[in-house]
């Protein structure tokens, strides 16, 4: 049964991640950088540290997992270095996601502009996910999900929570 729900947790957002991919307007390239999504990708970078002692589910990705640093950021410290979230609530995550069951988490969200961007669920029209942060109950960072125009990152605070999807 757990095998099962992997599978489907995994097919889930590996659709995600191919719809991530997916061209954009003439003109237009998800991997081009401005100046705030730069800021987002360095700072989730610099949230994280890989874990050379664990061994790498998938292919494509990096050659080992990540897991967060401490002390864990709140919202606000997030803020102050990659600027106001565009959109936060709290949300209880679905059962394909690592940490369902958690029960309702503070989530916020950074967008960039994306015309073409259509996932079902919460988003903003004309705009895509960059970072989707989820705070615990003392509100510090639990989960990082970071959408990169290459594949999608999920990072926990353990490297047994962290997914990769190309």
């Amino acid at each position: 049964m757990n095998t099962l729900l992997t599978a489907t947790r995994f097919a889930l957002l590996a659709t995600l991640a191919t719809a991530l991919c997916s061209c954009g307007p003439s003109g237009y390239s998800r991997s081009e950088m401005n100046p705030r999504k730069e800021a987002m990708y360095r700072y989730a970078s610099s949230l994280c540290v890989v874990d050379t002692e664990a061994s790498v589910m998938g292919v494509g990705g990096p050659s080992h997992p990540a897991r967060l640093k401490e002390p864990y950021p709140t919202q606000v410290e997030m803020e102050a270095v990659i600027g106001k979230a565009d959109f936060s609530q709290m949300e209880t995550v679905s059962d394909l996601h690592p940490l369902s069951g958690a029960g309702p988490l503070l989530t916020a969200y950074w967008w960039e502009r994306d015309s073409t961007w259509v996932v079902p669920g919460l988003h903003k029209k004309g705009f895509r996910e960059i970072i989707i942060a989820r705070f615990d109950q003392d509100g510090r960072l639990r989960m990082l999900e970071v959408l990169k125009p290459y594949g999608f990152e999920l990072v926990g605070r353990s490297s047994y929570e962290w997914h990769w999807i190309e």
